[in-house]
């Protein structure tokens, strides 16, 4: 699930990762936490941040209450895009 507040920021000095902060709850204790995932390549990267930046408009619209239909790749986790969302 992805928050859609969240914003990814590029990690300084790196083009192969990302940074965020968002709330865990992980141990049990709410609270802010740092997150970062770094990439072998620089392609990755950018595909990456595109299908969160995707997937975060998905959610926005679904806690809004509106239905998505979604673009997926031929993986079960390859979430390619949003292509259209309604009201419910």
């Amino acid at each position: 699930m992805v928050d859609p507040r969240i914003v990814m920021q590029p990690n300084v000095g790196s083009d192969r990762s990302w940074v965020w902060t968002a709330y865990d709850y992980a141990e049990g204790d709410l609270h802010e936490e740092v997150f970062a995932l770094k990439f072998g390549k620089p392609q990755d990267a950018e595909e990456f941040k595109a299908a969160f930046d995707e997937a975060k408009k998905a959610m926005k619209a679904f806690v809004a209450g509106k239905k998505c239909l979604l673009l997926w790749g031929e993986e079960p986790s390859s979430f390619l895009s949003v292509i259209d969302c309604r009201p419910s």
